[in-house]
């Protein structure tokens, strides 16, 4: 009895342990998306005007300089515009005393080769100093004989404001604003050979993380991240469109998502309602940035499968974090 009863159970052990292994391989593959800019708008065209109290700071030229740099797809993304010639113009339109409120109209847009400005402003930069001291023991060469003694130390705190603005000239609205507020602390002992930053040096650090992050907000960027596909077709497919779902799969991994997405397309034509499809359809629009367009394919997904899949489950999640994200981005934008 015993003899059979191990027989019988190995079969059902082996087939036990192949679901859990099918279970737990789902297939994740590395793919590169757009990550859309908290921008109300792409503008790729810039001319950087002179910002405001940017004497010792120099953000105007990091800001030139982090726009050159930015790429996508490994394409420079912007163009920036030479800067005297459009405040030239600026100056003979508009007066010398002209406002960010006159930047307006198609005219100027085209007069000026540019179809944005980059306006900004220093609010303040601070630097001051904490005293303090820290305890220190020392013991003679053979270990003994140890004392505590004290040390003197400065911590030196840094502060940058500045505000920037992306304005679109044909329409002379804020297409993005936020106020940057960067800080940085360091110290020194008097034990210690390493040097504190000089104010000087410091506010050039954070001037230029704030050209850094300002660039990364109105621009999009490409970054990666690994997503589970559906391999599992869920309705029933000819020879060759079983063929076409493998090359669609196959095109994943290779990372060539535009051609997935052809062959997509066509299935889903096909096909009609297939939570599978419109899930893999969702992650080609998350992955060309259009997250509203991803979001209505998972949602679509959702409804078409007959019970709760983690994959779907949290693709949903994942997207409406991103949408709220970006909401809060230009809530912030309208109110700088």
């Amino acid at each position: 009895m015993e003899n059979l009863s191990r027989t019988f159970m190995k079969p059902l052990t082996c087939i036990f342990v192949a679901a859990l292994l099918v279970a737990g391989c789902a297939t994740k593959v590395p793919i590169s998306y757009i990550e859309p800019s908290k921008s109300r708008k792409n503008i790729t065209k810039v001319a950087i005007l002179s910002f405001e109290k940017d004497g010792d700071v120099s953000l105007r030229d990091k800001v030139e300089s982090a726009l050159s740099a930015h790429t996508l797809k490994k394409e420079s993304y912007f163009t920036v515009v030479e800067r005297l010639g459009v405040e030239k113009i600026l100056n003979q339109d508009l007066g010398s005393k002209w406002s960010a409120a006159q930047i307006s109209g198609e005219k100027l847009s085209q007069k000026i080769q540019a179809d944005g400005v980059v306006l900004g402003s220093i609010s303040g930069f601070s630097s001051n100093d904490q005293r303090f001291t820290e305890k220190r023991s020392k013991c003679d060469d053979q270990g003994k004989n140890c004392y505590d003694y004290e040390v003197s130390c400065i911590r030196r705190n840094y502060a940058l404001d500045a505000q920037l603005r992306l304005i679109e000239v044909s329409s002379g609205s804020v297409l993005f604003g936020n106020i940057y507020s960067p800080r940085s602390t360091a110290a020194q002992c008097s034990d210690e050979n390493s040097a504190i930053p000089s104010p000087e040096a410091a506010i050039q650090t954070l001037a230029s993380e704030v050209a850094r992050e300002f660039v990364g907000d109105i621009a999009p960027e490409e970054k990666s991240m690994e997503v589970k596909l559906l391999t599992s077709v869920d309705v029933e497919l000819s020879k060759e469109q079983d063929s076409s779902f493998d090359q669609a799969i196959d095109y994943f991994k290779m990372g060539r998502v535009d051609r997935a997405s052809e062959i997509l397309s066509k299935l889903s034509g096909e096909l009609g309602d297939s939570y599978v499809i419109a899930y893999l359809m969702g992650i080609v629009e998350e992955v060309n940035g259009n997250y509203p367009v991803a979001l209505t394919y998972f949602k679509a997904a959702d409804r078409i499968t007959t019970k709760p899949k983690e994959e779907i489950v949290q693709a949903i999640a994942r997207i409406e974090s991103r949408l709220e994200e970006q909401r809060k981005a230009k809530m912030q934008s309208q109110k700088s």
